[in-house]
């Protein structure tokens, strides 16, 4: 019966299900924090107040990443700059809700077409058994705009043709970066593994692939250009001393205390020593940068590299911890008090609750990578590959939260759904009588 299911195509039954999971976490409590961490909610509202004509230019900011403050600027419009806080929100999932429903559409013809209706059903599945697209949709975050450009690539990725890439992976990369501008290595290491990759069909594309990144990175500098371009008045932090502000949190992360893997706040840090000598070196760093008069890149961008060279094996453990905890999901938004039911502790039910999440996240993350090695198929995915290794190299090496390798899992949840998908047929075939 579950095969008869899996064989049929249920395009609609997905894109519905898709709006009736934004109902449920509606009226769930167990959502992402609402406006994320403020920066993209008060940039595109700022960006908004400025298009109707109720603000200055002069307000305009963009302090992260450009992307999910255009984003969030469409629902804002749409909701109008005098309206509340709330109301915006609410036209922001609206807005999530149909571009997810619609990106959904799109993928699940994309693979029906190349891969049938089993993978392609197997993937929808493992998209809404972890249903991360819709938590992080409840807030105004990165992760939504990053999740369909993810798809986008994904859905470039199968329909190419001949020599030519479909317009939408290029597209998808385009966005990927401007919600994650760490992904910008993707670029280089796509270009790169182009010339040394053999013996796939992607090789025969490798011309068109590297003009059309071209064209992307192109796009990348540009849209820096214009950002830089903007009067960015409310910033705290410009672009390179953001970064080397993130990267000295880094510095300290599993720095001393290897197996405490708590959210980097201080609400949810304390008594931890770590943490404590972060902000003590982040006072001194910055009371040098005043006294010298020498900019926060300057002098923690100096201090941050001193310290990775002065202790290597160190950064060696840090990175390899990062990568660990960026593979495993754990609720930050919801405490172990809250779980509490029918007078069941909540501690318990928290564990509980997280080691089936953890159970079946390694299990998608364990067929992804049996596929990729046990049947070489890297030579078939090595630009899905090129991908995980920006967000690896990055995240690994300067700062993780576990919400950073969300659009990794994707490409996991696709590799895992072309191993169940090529499996389920022989299994079948074998219990069928002669």
């Amino acid at each position: 019966m579950v095969l008869n299911w899996l064989n049929f195509s249920h395009r609609w039954m997905w894109v519905w299900l898709s709006i009736g999971f934004f109902g449920l976490f509606l009226l769930s409590p167990v959502k992402s924090k609402p406006y994320g961490d403020g920066d993209f909610h008060i940039e595109a509202k700022t960006l908004v107040s400025y298009l109707s004509g109720n603000a200055p230019f002069e307000v305009v900011s963009i302090s992260k990443a450009p992307g999910p403050v255009l984003f969030y600027a469409i629902p804002y419009l749409a909701a109008g700059d005098q309206s509340s806080d709330e109301r915006k929100l609410l036209y922001a999932r609206i807005w999530m809700c149909i571009c997810i429903a619609l990106i959904h559409y799109m993928i699940y013809g994309t693979l029906v077409s190349v891969y049938g209706a089993i993978t392609s059903n197997v993937f929808m599945v493992f998209t809404f058994i972890i249903p991360l697209h819709v938590y992080y949709s409840m807030g105004i975050w990165a992760e939504c705009l990053a999740y369909l450009s993810m798809l986008m690539i994904i859905n470039g990725f199968l329909r190419r043709e001949g020599n030519h890439w479909h317009s939408t992976f290029f597209i998808g990369l385009f966005i990927l970066i401007l919600a994650r501008p760490n992904a910008i290595l993707t670029i280089p290491l796509i270009f790169l593994l182009s010339f040394l990759v053999r013996g796939n069909l992607i090789t025969n594309h490798y011309r068109s692939l590297r003009l059309g990144l071209l064209f992307v990175g192109l796009a990348v500098l540009f849209s820096g250009f214009l950002v830089k371009q903007l009067p960015n008045t409310r910033i705290t932090y410009y672009q390179d001393d953001y970064f080397a502000y993130v990267q000295h949190i880094g510095r300290f992360q599993y720095r001393n205390e290897t197996w405490d893997w708590r959210y980097w706040d201080r609400s949810t840090r304390q008594g931890s020593m770590d943490f404590q000598d972060y902000e003590t070196s982040g006072r001194q760093l910055r009371r040098l940068a005043s006294d010298s008069g020498k900019s926060v890149a300057d002098v923690f961008g100096q201090w941050n590299w001193n310290d990775i060279f002065d202790y290597p094996v160190m950064t060696i453990k840090q990175s390899v911890l990062r990568l660990i905890n960026g593979h495993l999901l754990q609720i930050n938004s919801v405490t172990p008090e809250k779980f509490s039911k029918s007078g069941l502790n909540g501690h318990f039910l928290y564990w509980i609750f997280h080691t089936f999440l953890n159970f079946i996240n390694l299990f998608i993350l364990a067929l992804a990578i049996w596929l990729f090695f046990s049947y070489k198929s890297w030579k078939d995915y090595w630009i899905l590959l090129a991908v995980l290794m920006a967000f690896f190299i990055f995240h690994g090496f300067v700062y993780m939260e576990q919400r950073y390798l969300f659009p990794c899992r994707v490409i996991y949840m696709f590799l895992a759904a072309i191993f169940i998908g090529y499996h389920i047929p022989k299994i079948t075939s074998k219990n069928e009588p002669s």
